[in-house]
């Protein structure tokens, strides 16, 4: 999958170039949920945030705002999802933007929003499984 893809290269740079195993987002992550039953962070880490921020962006933002201009709703909600992910460096943008261009990219060609909810569940069900 091209989102898991990203995130991977993505984590191997940020340990390479900041010397720090994990994005800052992925660290609040942990520190929130420890000591959280597994199926708790599951559902509020990956499938509800998979299912809000396709609503929101993709069908919200993308299809609504921007239905007759699709490059710039693209890019234009990338940039915006990169943003919510709270990066703190240039390069952790960076890989959120780029999830966010295959999510927009995967609604924009499927014309169905269930199949990039189901791709951001499933990304983000492999990242949470990996960070717990």
């Amino acid at each position: 999958m091209a989102t898991r893809g990203i995130a991977f290269l993505g984590g191997y740079l940020i340990n390479l170039l900041e010397k720090t195993s994990t994005s800052s987002n992925d660290a609040s992550l942990k520190t929130t949920f420890q000591g959280v039953p597994l199926w708790i962070i599951l559902l509020t880490v990956a499938v509800l945030p998979g299912i809000i921020e396709e609503i929101i962006f993709r069908a919200g933002i993308m299809h609504t705002l921007f239905s007759k201009h699709d490059s710039i709703g693209v890019i234009i909600n990338s940039v915006l999802f990169g943003a919510l992910h709270m990066p703190a460096t240039l390069l952790e943008f960076a890989i959120y933007f780029l999830m966010g261009l295959v999510f927009s990219v995967i609604f924009l060609k499927s014309k169905q929003l269930e199949i990039s909810i189901l791709v951001h569940i499933s990304n983000n069900l492999l990242a949470t499984i990996g960070m717990f």
